[in-house]
């Protein structure tokens, strides 16, 4: 009768230890759980900022693309006049080597 006593104290020990085990984990899941959550909130709001930021690149795209053609059609106007001044230079050069005075 003793050892029966025995064992139900030592069941008895274990079931509150198993309880208090459980008590952690659903705790623990539901921190979880919480977390997952903000998580899912803050990845919808970077993903609307993301958006934002995609859509604002799409409109200035095409601004920002006439804005290079425009600096590209300066440099090649640049490089036309400093050709012209190259040849206009070696002109000079080539009249003074010939003993004209300019």
């Amino acid at each position: 009768m003793n050892e029966i006593c025995l064992v139900a104290d030592e069941l008895k020990r274990w079931e509150y230890d198993l309880i208090g085990e459980q008590r952690t984990i659903s705790e623990k899941l539901r921190n979880l759980k919480d977390q997952v959550k903000r998580l899912k909130i803050r990845c919808e709001v970077l993903e609307e900022a993301l958006n934002r930021k995609i859509d604002k690149v799409e409109v200035e795209m095409p601004s920002i693309r006439n804005q290079q053609q425009q600096k590209e059609r300066e440099m090649e106007t640049l490089r036309q006049r400093l050709e012209q001044i190259n040849a206009n230079l070696q002109a000079i050069t080539v009249y003074r080597q010939n003993g004209h005075i300019w």
